[in-house]
């Protein structure tokens, strides 16, 4: 409703508030996909159909991150 600023929500207003949370407030694209989840939940219980914009596509990734990865002390250490 903030976004809107009192106007009408439209298919087109959902898209570029869609891209605005990711250009203007870089917002992490599972944080969009879960707003945008919700204001499509909530246009489909409204009955407001054709408001309801797609999710972000958010690759996995193939391998663990560094960060996640033990060292080798770390490995014997765990594993008995």
């Amino acid at each position: 409703m903030d976004y809107a600023n009192g106007q009408e929500i439209t298919k087109k207003l959902m898209i570029e508030f869609k891209e605005y949370l990711r250009v203007n407030k870089k917002y992490k694209l599972s944080s969009i996909n879960s707003f945008l989840i919700a204001a499509n939940r909530l246009f489909a219980y409204l009955e407001w159909y054709g408001l309801g914009v797609k999710l972000y596509h958010i690759q996995n990734e193939a391998f663990a991150s560094k960060k996640t990865n033990l060292s080798l002390q770390e490995h014997q250490f765990t594993t008995f």
